[in-house]
């Protein structure tokens, strides 16, 4: 048993709340930047192979409605944005001393920490863009963003994609999976 690797008090681990309070704190954060991760990146390998958007690919796949879908994936996001602005857990001090541990770190002088700090960067990035490919994807009329601006053509087998499409789907698979954490985390330091 590896008592020794769990080394800190549960305020190392970071700030705790219900999890039906919509709060906004660092771990979860991390967590549903990782999920949007895999998530986008998964989006992205759909609309390459079949030409489709992410809400046409979750109503294939789950069948049901697009209203049904646009409600679900809005619901999630008006979720988010309400724990981030209104909630008082993201305003507790607590968790804000907790936010306050992830300080920015120069790439140069802690090439790991670094690393780590990016994870939530690029899930940031990954909320933003399944977000945005949603929207576009409604304002164009079911049409996938990047074949509507010409970036891929539908049905592109993988091999063929371009490398930027396929560099952006290991990133975020990458990101996903926690390889940043794990390679920027060091052992003395909590993130």
């Amino acid at each position: 048993m590896r008592v020794a690797a769990q080394k800190g008090s549960d305020e190392d681990k970071g700030f705790k709340t219900s999890p039906l309070v919509p709060a906004f704190t660092r771990r979860r954060e991390l967590t549903l930047g990782r999920v949007a991760a895999l998530g986008f990146a998964f989006s992205l390998v759909g609309e390459l192979l079949t030409g489709i958007g992410p809400i046409t690919q979750l109503h294939y796949e789950t069948g049901l409605s697009y209203r049904v879908v646009y409600l679900l994936v809005g619901a999630l996001a008006a979720y988010g944005l309400v724990g981030a602005a209104l909630s008082p857990a993201t305003r507790d001090p607590r968790n804000q001393a907790d936010v306050a541990k992830r300080q920015p770190a120069n790439p140069l002088q802690e090439p790991r920490r670094f690393l780590a700090q990016n994870e939530v960067l690029i899930g940031r990035l990954a909320m933003i863009g399944f977000a945005g490919a949603c929207v576009l994807e409604y304002v164009w009329g079911g049409e996938a963003p990047l074949v509507h601006l010409g970036l891929v053509q539908p049905a592109t087998p993988l091999v063929h994609a371009p490398w930027w499409a396929i560099g952006l789907v290991l990133l975020f698979i990458a990101n996903g999976l926690g390889v940043f954490s794990a390679v920027g985390q060091d052992d003395d330091q909590a993130f």
